[in-house]
């Protein structure tokens, strides 16, 4: 019980994220499985619809990265981590070209330091060039 009374509201909604795009994608393998099994378009066009749901949840964090900067021109290759009780997102950002690699990596700094903020989770961003 001591350990729940530390959790912020930011831990919870990162718990509640990460478990709402974990059972939307198995919504989505179910119910697309079920509709090829029976021939279902309903249940096909329903199973791309929970899809879509578990990628708003990266579509967040995308906008909130690119409101970080204007220099950032891609944004891809998203891989969530558990590691006991540690949880992390890594991903890669492709920058402007002819950037000073000190620059860049006070942009990804700047990005990883807002998302702890806002999910409460370690991130870890490889800059490519543009």
């Amino acid at each position: 019980m001591k350990r729940l009374k530390t959790w912020t509201k930011k831990t919870v909604g990162y718990f509640e994220g990460l478990i709402s795009i974990f059972v939307n994608l198995l919504l989505f393998g179910a119910k697309l499985w079920v509709g090829v099994l029976f021939n279902s378009i309903a249940m096909i066009a329903d199973a791309w619809h929970s899809l879509s749901d578990s990628l708003t949840s990266i579509d967040e964090i995308k906008n909130l990265v690119l409101e970080a900067s204007d220099k950032i021109s891609d944004i891809h290759h998203f891989h969530f981590h558990k590691y006991g009780d540690h949880s992390g997102l890594t991903f890669h950002i492709r920058e402007v070209s002819n950037m000073h690699v000190k620059k860049a990596h006070e942009i990804a700094n700047t990005i990883e330091q807002k998302i702890k903020a806002v999910y409460g989770f370690e991130t870890t961003i490889h800059i490519e060039p543009d």
